[in-house]
């Protein structure tokens, strides 16, 4: 058991960092499950648990913000179990600077450093005897070098060798931390765990954490801070395309509300005007093109068509929405304005194949379109010839739907699979 108090505080610090830094928000379950124990100094991990000590009350809400994403990011990278057999100062120290140089470059840039920043080569030039003075706590600096590999990106194993090499130089051949008195933030909050299934059973409930949150919020997925904390744990989500689709189509009807110029209404027996706000809705525009001219077979058609018209009619048709639908090769060969969403019948009978180009279907949205779309979706199998994409990024989103691994220039693209 914990303390209630200590708990409070560590449950706020997550809330803080949650709202400040939405990448940590894939932790949400995972934050409000992992189990916490009363320890000593500031907090600790052996990757199964947090240990919140009492010197986790001495920071302020961003510190402690900071001191919680400090301790995930060691689970994350694996240290606990990764220090086993090795020094366990030098081991923390490495994993501490490796850390931090993640959170504070990438992962939580605007929530700052408890401390002032102590470089490696600062560490080792203070180092007396066997003694490394790491500072015992932020008033006195944080370990913290971005000059670590080519974007402060070099992992703790590198650290480590290089701290394992520089103390053998000077002579140090039992190299320790010099202060570990309880509420030392730094280099002594790793607990080595020799249990590989702990390592394990931690990386599964990260992973289940994050895809819960995406399944709870998929239009996150594309967030470019969210898609590399997924690439570091190696996670595959594969959302399906149509409730990728459906979360744009839910945020363009969210935003679709403004407040009009007050009306004023004049009351009996009232001198003045009393001026009341209107809500005033515009009507979405959206603009769908349909490439025929390679691998999209007929059933992929009709699953393509069918979510469309559903989703259209379920989501845009609560506020009114107007647009054009087109059929492509290497030209718009067919066109028609929405609503309603042309069926499945029509599109066939029209239907023709040829080369790829996709600048005409962007071209005749500037031409047939009064004002740019709200949303582009282009559903493709993204394989052009050298040079068919626009040359530059249109002023308005585009969504390109995929049934192919292929890369585009610009826009969001998301896999199409039945």
């Amino acid at each position: 058991m914990i303390d209630p108090y200590r708990a409070k505080l560590y449950h706020d610090a997550v809330a803080y960092l949650i709202n400040n830094s939405p990448g940590f928000a894939l932790f949400t379950d995972f934050f409000s499950t992992v189990e916490l124990q009363n320890g000593d100094g500031v907090a600790a991990t052996d990757g199964r648990k947090f240990y919140i000590g009492p010197q986790f009350a001495d920071y302020s809400i961003d510190q402690r913000a900071f001191i919680v994403a400090h301790e995930l990011e060691h689970i994350i990278l694996h240290h606990p179990w990764r220090g086993v057999g090795k020094n366990h100062d030098l081991w923390n120290i490495a994993g501490d600077y490796a850390v931090n140089n993640a959170l504070h470059l990438n992962d939580i840039p605007n929530i700052p450093l408890p401390g002032k920043p102590v470089t490696l080569a600062e560490l080792l030039g203070t180092a007396k005897g066997n003694d490394l003075e790491v500072p015992p706590n932020a008033v006195g600096g944080i370990l913290y070098d971005p000059s670590l590999g080519p974007h402060g990106d070099m992992p703790a194993e590198e650290i480590y060798r290089l701290l394992e090499n520089e103390t053998l130089k000077r002579g140090m051949g039992d190299p320790h931390i010099a202060d570990k008195s309880p509420g030392n933030i730094n280099g002594d909050d790793v607990i080595p765990n020799p249990d590989p299934v702990s390592e394990e059973e931690a990386m599964e409930k990260l992973k289940e954490s994050a895809r819960k949150y995406i399944e709870r919020h998929p239009d996150k997925s594309q967030d470019e801070n969210i898609k590399r904390i997924l690439e570091e744990l190696d996670i595959s989500l594969n959302l399906p395309w149509h409730i990728i689709l459906q979360q744009y189509l839910k945020k363009l009807v969210a935003s679709d509300y403004t407040w009009s110029p007050p009306k004023s209404l004049i009351y009996p027996d009232i001198r003045e005007p009393i001026y009341l706000p209107r809500l005033r809705s515009r009507t979405i525009r959206i603009a769908v093109a349909v490439d025929t001219s390679g691998s999209i077979g007929p059933k992929d058609l009709a699953v393509f068509m069918g979510n469309i018209e559903a989703l259209f009619n379920a989501i845009l048709t609560q506020v009114g929405y107007s647009g054009l639908f087109m059929l492509t090769t290497s030209t718009v060969y067919w066109y028609k304005f929405m609503p309603p969403v042309p069926s499945l019948t029509e599109i066939t009978a029209n239907l023709k194949e040829g080369s790829t180009d996709f600048r005409p279907a962007f071209e005749m949205i500037n031409q047939m379109m009064l004002e740019p779309p709200d949303l582009f979706i282009y559903f493709t199998d993204g394989d052009p010839g050298a040079g068919d994409f626009p040359a530059t990024a249109p002023n308005y989103p585009v969504l390109w739907i995929l049934v192919r691994d292929n890369p585009v220039p610009f826009g969001t693209a998301i896999r199409f699979e039945l």
